[in-house]
């Protein structure tokens, strides 16, 4: 509520003594000592004459009460004797002043277009107090030469920080030193949208502080409508002024500046407003360069972590295969241009068994090239010792799992009999097998899908038998191998995968995978392959006749 304060005897002068006083949801005392909130220079006066009292909820209502008996007092030309609820236009008659009321307009409801009934009911559902200061961002910032000062020594203080955590302190301090705040809260994120990131907040007692009043509001108001707010009056009983204001990229809202005041002290004027608003500019450029310095190194250094990676998967591929007499063996492998992960191995275990082992791992970079370098290890150990398909992986998935630094693996574990084709095998995830005859008959002996290894601590992998008849040609393969394209950005997919696998029946090993090699080269060799690519084939010879 706005009081302005008119001292007739002077209302027909040049210059008629006025007075205005704005008031928010506090008592106002009037009266001709000096004590009153609003003080009436007139001895004739009583010292403390009457009242005027925020009542209603929120207080956003005003009722005017007489202290002393007096006939004297008026509204709007007429006798005031008992509590009496102002409006917004009155005049207040008392002595030689007339004092006129001006109330709190009510907020604007803002409307979208007719046809965004959700974002009508978002601006309903996120009201603003009433006599918010709603501005926008290609409105106009009028700066002192001292504001502009300020602004400068604080964007020197921006440039000097090299992180993300250090430009959000520097900007707290800012808020707090400048605009004495209760409150200094900021949040940001790396994109234009999503959740907040990175949050600093502090009191003004320098304790860190939680979420700010209303954050959810501020965030649609600020990063979804661009809004830049300044409120007066907050309406909380322990905040008197309160501003919300975005920060704005290249590329849209990319975080949220938030400060209040203290109960009864300071009001945030249009100043406030316009210096923060500007300061919102710096740090966002300054975000905007950590981030993209930061963006860099980390592509720099997953460049440098791939290569390592690849280094390792090149040492860890078989020089050559065992001699396995009555099976054929040969396999294809090539690295992701962007996911690495890819392994195989196989081993003569002592009995004369043949094992097979195809693998893919999914993790952070260090602990993928950890994880195939114990696999491997883990395999070729197990296979001395004779170890079954289903206890190999469970040994595997004790070895790697860690809640710290989580991992899951795809593989498929082959032990078989070359002379018989008895086999056993277990699998985890999704990983691939195919049995083709030679006549270009498939089968697909693997039905459930198994947990990854490396999920959960204590889990157990089925086994299951199957025999590969003789002229059979085993095929394992990764998940990567399904997701290459061509030139086009064609999907090679599964199912045209295994009918390129079929297509090669009743050829030796070596023989069908340069046949496949050739059927999928506008996938492997002209287009591009995100994720590693690997193929092994084993083929059961016939016997003599």
């Amino acid at each position: 509520m706005r009081l302005e304060i008119l001292d007739v005897r002077t209302a027909s002068d040049d210059t008629p003594r006025r007075q205005t006083l704005e008031f928010h949801n506090m008592p106002i005392s009037i009266g001709s000592h000096s004590a009153n909130t609003v003080q009436l220079p007139d001895v004739n006066l009583a010292e403390y004459y009457a009242m005027i009292l925020p009542v209603g909820e929120g207080g956003e209502d005003w009722e005017y009460r007489l202290s002393v008996r007096d006939e004297g007092s008026a509204i709007n030309g007429e006798t005031v004797t008992a509590p009496t609820r102002l409006k917004d236009g009155d005049v207040l008659k008392i002595s030689h002043f007339e004092i006129s009321i001006t109330m709190d307009a009510p907020q604007d409801l803002e409307l979208p277009e007719p046809a965004n009934v959700m974002e009508l009911a978002k601006i309903k559902q996120y009201p603003l107090p009433p006599r918010a200061d709603v501005r926008h961002a290609d409105e106009i910032i009028r700066l002192t030469s001292g504001a502009q000062n300020t602004l400068g020594h604080f964007s020197l203080k921006l440039r000097e920080c090299n992180d993300v955590g250090q430009v959000l302190d520097r900007t707290v301090e800012f808020l707090q030193a400048e605009l004495s705040a209760r409150l200094a809260w900021i949040g940001v994120r790396r994109g234009k949208a999503g959740d907040l990131e990175f949050i600093s907040g502090r009191t003004g007692a320098g304790d860190f502080t939680g979420e700010p009043w209303m954050l959810e509001g501020f965030m649609y108001r600020c990063m979804a409508r661009e809004q830049f707010i300044r409120l007066p009056k907050t309406g909380q009983p322990d905040t008197q002024s309160l501003i919300a204001i975005p920060i704005i990229g290249k590329k849209g809202p990319m975080g949220l500046i938030i400060a209040d005041t203290k109960r009864r002290t300071r009001v945030f004027d249009e100043a406030d407003l316009h210096l923060v608003t500007a300061a919102s500019r710096f740090v966002a450029a300054q975000l905007e360069a950590v981030l993209e310095e930061a963006a860099t190194q980390r592509a720099q250094l997953q460049a440098g972590e791939r290569v390592l990676l690849g280094n390792l998967q090149a040492k860890l591929v078989p020089k050559a295969a065992p001699e396995f007499k009555c099976l054929e063996v040969s396999a294809y492998t090539k690295p992701g241009s962007q996911n690495s992960g890819d392994l195989y191995n196989m081993v003569k275990m002592p009995n004369g068994l043949a094992a097979f082992l195809v693998a893919h791992v999914s993790g952070g970079m260090t602990a993928t090239a950890q994880t195939m370098a114990e696999l491997r290890a883990a395999f070729r150990l197990a296979c001395v010792h004779a170890d079954p398909s289903h206890v190999q992986l469970r040994a595997m998935n004790w070895l790697v799992f860690s809640p710290e630094e989580p991992v899951e693996v795809d593989a498929v574990i082959w032990v078989m009999n070359p002379k018989s084709g008895a086999s056993e095998f277990s699998t985890a995830g999704a990983m691939h097998i195919l049995l083709v005859d030679d006549e270009g008959n498939a089968r697909m002996p693997k039905k459930e899908r198994n947990p990854p290894v490396g999920t959960a601590k204590d889990r157990e992998y089925p086994v299951r038998k199957v025999r590969v008849g003789e002229g059979e040609m085993l095929a394992l393969f990764t998940p990567g191998c399904a997701s290459a394209r061509d030139s086009e950005g064609t999907k090679l997919g599964e199912k045209r995968l295994i009918e390129a696998i079929r297509d090669t029946f009743g050829q030796p090993a070596p023989t069908a995978l340069q046949d496949l090699m050739a059927d999928l080269s506008p996938f492997l060799k002209d287009g591009s392959q995100p994720d590693d690519i690997t193929v092994l084939l084993v083929r059961r010879e016939r016997g003599e006749p």
